[in-house]
């Protein structure tokens, strides 16, 4: 007992991290967070009925903040990545899923900005092996940077649980990253509920002025009894 408390106050004074890695677990986190927004970005629309769809400009810079942040959470995760391999050496772990990021990064980047410049152009494609590639590139990113730094994370929350340092928090960086990222999510959100909102009393409107209007005409029967 008396050997392993003088172990643990010796290592109280040493850090259980080297600033790297706790580079790493800040990147991972921040990484990780824009992940889980787009995620939400994804699943949102498919969860809507055709008629209730996302459409016209609202659909269009949905697509393309959503493909946006799924392009930096890449770019976070793989530069999370390349500073776990300079301070702990390589591993297929995460060369691996370097490599998917990078494919991640590159469609994600071209979809982002053809969809906000040039959107004509999404339209004019034909290929279907295309099509599927952009479709699939973003939901991809989410998992490829989701599984890196869930690996990143819990090899460094490893290497605290083996020290006698207390943890890194992280709390205030994940709460302020979640509301600065979802913040553009939920103007949109805003923007549509609204759309919605008015274009259903539009619809009630015109269903009403229709209705007074068939009501005021006389019917067939009293037509024909007045001549």
């Amino acid at each position: 007992m008396g050997g392993q408390e003088i172990g643990c106050s010796l290592l109280e004074k040493v850090p259980s991290l080297s600033p790297p890695l706790k580079d790493v677990l800040r990147i991972a986190v921040v990484a990780v967070v824009f992940a889980a927004v787009s995620g939400w970005g994804l699943i949102f629309p498919v969860c809507q009925s055709e008629k209730l769809r996302i459409r016209g400009e609202l659909w269009r810079w949905l697509s393309a903040y959503t493909c946006g942040l799924v392009c930096i959470a890449s770019i976070l995760a793989g530069t999370a990545g390349i500073l776990w391999m300079r301070e702990e050496g390589p591993s297929v772990a995460i060369i691996l899923p370097e490599i998917a990021l990078t494919y991640v990064i590159v469609v994600t980047f071209l979809v982002s900005t053809t969809v906000t410049f040039q959107p004509t152009k999404l339209i004019q494609l034909k290929s279907k092996t295309a099509q599927r590639t952009m479709g699939y590139a973003a939901p991809g990113g989410v998992v490829s940077v989701v599984l890196t730094t869930s690996f990143l994370i819990k090899n460094i929350h490893h290497r605290h649980e083996e020290g006698c340092t207390e943890f890194v928090d992280v709390t205030t960086l994940t709460v302020s990253t979640a509301a600065v990222s979802a913040l553009p999510l939920l103007t949109i959100f805003l923007c549509y509920h609204t759309t919605q909102g008015w274009l259903k009393e539009r619809d009630s409107s015109w269903a009403d002025k229709e209705r007074s209007f068939e009501m005021s005409q006389p019917s067939s029967k009293d037509a024909v009894s007045a001549c």
